[in-house]
């Protein structure tokens, strides 16, 4: 049982983490690539469907390090960091815990 309840929290940090990556930094980009450096909308679409595909392998290691540095963060750093992983995680344990008949995020 702890086996695959670990197992389904890779499965959650994963996919958690990379969800958290391409929504953050599709929405930003956008903004940039349009906005600040002027490209066409067709250009941005293209960017945006590299920048997609390249940030699915990246998602959980980049989760994995920011977990590893809030561990060793001040608590000013921790509140000051919540960002759109945490609350996707977040969201994601409360609903799996919810199926579990558990509580939500701790």
């Amino acid at each position: 049982m702890a086996d695959t309840t670990r197992r389904s929290g890779a499965i959650w940090g994963y996919v958690a983490d990379t969800l958290a990556l391409i929504l953050f930094f599709t929405t930003t980009g956008i903004i940039n690539e349009r906005f600040i450096a002027g490209m066409t909308w067709e250009q941005v679409f293209h960017a945006r469907l590299i920048g997609g595909v390249l940030m699915i392998p990246v998602g959980r290691p980049y989760g994995m390090w920011r977990d590893w540095k809030m561990a060793h963060a001040s608590e000013e750093m921790r509140l000051a960091y919540c960002d759109a992983s945490l609350q996707i995680r977040c969201l994601l344990r409360r609903r799996h815990r919810e199926r579990q008949g558990e509580g939500g995020c701790k």
